[in-house]
């Protein structure tokens, strides 16, 4: 045989091995990458699994955080609804004469941080948890109850209450529930509605407190109650201590309304349980408060229904929130 054809038949055989070892490595990749893509999928299998784990849905720890959240926000929006108390005191003596419209910039600006601070709340909170934000409320708030004795002049009272107290609120307004949610699921709407009737009974004590400790405060007596309904009572003939215990009735209403229409939320849903909610806080105005021409029984009972309805809102909001959350992500 030729020498050149014993060259090509050696370069031919030379290529098959070649093509077979590049076939094998070929198919060994594959191997090698379905493997990969099995164990990444088993990852996130548990990974999914470990996410489930995260809600023990009870038990003593997570018990103790809604009983924990509780008393936060009892004297966190305690305060809140008790607000009008401070109101009535500085309108009558510190700032006597100051404008009514010029004096609701105080009590408004309170409102806008209890709200607006939720924004960079939150993000603090996911990253740094609650032990810090928890702290630093409390720290504002005893900077408050102690400044407010040595406020004289109005920015004073604007810097104090407004935007001091209002920061305070609103850290309260947002830890505890948020840290109520990372032990519930099923049971998130329960479990909130309860942390949050703090806020309500917060309101039925310090009214009762202030009242029955008036010889520390100076026989503080006068009270004119929180929003409108107390000063409608008052220009309606009915007497001043009644009027004042308008306000009481409307957060003992309130009790109940942060707390059963969680449960009702977590069988039917929680959008329908805000939903009939609202509509009945219409109903109680339109049906009750409006018709009532100065009737303390009717008046009583706007109270204690307008209480129940729109105490539910604050609770109900978070575990509708997280569903819009749930939904815009899945």
């Amino acid at each position: 045989m030729p020498i050149h054809s014993i060259t090509r038949l050696l370069q031919n055989e030379k290529m098959k091995s070649s093509r077979s070892q590049k076939g094998a490595e070929l198919k060994g990749t594959q191997a090698q990458n379905q493997t990969s893509s099995e164990a990444l999928t088993s990852d996130l299998e548990l990974t999914d699994d470990s996410l489930e784990e995260v809600y023990p849905e009870g038990g003593m720890a997570a018990y103790l955080v809604v009983f924990g959240s509780f008393c936060a926000i009892m004297g966190g929006l305690g305060l809140m609804n008790s607000i009008g108390i401070y109101q009535s005191w500085i309108s009558t003596h510190q700032l006597h004469d100051v404008d009514e419209g010029k004096l609701a910039w105080i009590f408004g600006l309170f409102n806008f941080m209890v709200f607006f601070c939720g924004i960079q709340i939150g993000p603090v909170f996911d990253v740094h948890g609650s032990t810090w934000l928890m702290a630093t409320s409390v720290a504002l708030y005893v900077a408050v109850f102690v400044s407010i004795g040595f406020c004289e002049e109005y920015w004073h009272f604007l810097l104090v209450i407004g935007l001091v107290a209002g920061s305070a609120t609103s850290i309260i307004f947002v830890v505890p529930v948020a840290t109520v949610g990372q032990y519930f699921q099923v049971k998130r709407g329960a479990a909130t509605g309860l942390a949050m009737a703090g806020g309500s009974l917060g309101g039925v004590m310090f009214p009762l407190v202030f009242d029955n400790l008036r010889v520390f405060f100076i026989e503080w007596g006068f009270f004119i109650g929180l929003e409108y309904v107390a000063s409608y009572s008052l220009a309606n003939g009915i007497s001043k201590r009644l009027s004042f215990f308008m306000i009481v009735f409307l957060n003992a209403g309130s009790v109940p309304g942060r707390w059963l229409p969680g449960f009702v939320a977590d069988r039917f849903g929680r959008m329908n349980t805000m939903i009939a909610t609202n509509l009945l806080c219409i109903i109680a105005i339109l049906g009750l408060w409006l018709p009532a021409n100065g009737s303390v029984a009717a008046v009583i009972a706007f109270c204690v229904a307008f209480g129940f309805a729109s105490g539910s809102n604050i609770s109900l909001s978070w575990g509708t929130d997280w569903c819009a959350y749930s939904w815009s992500n899945s």
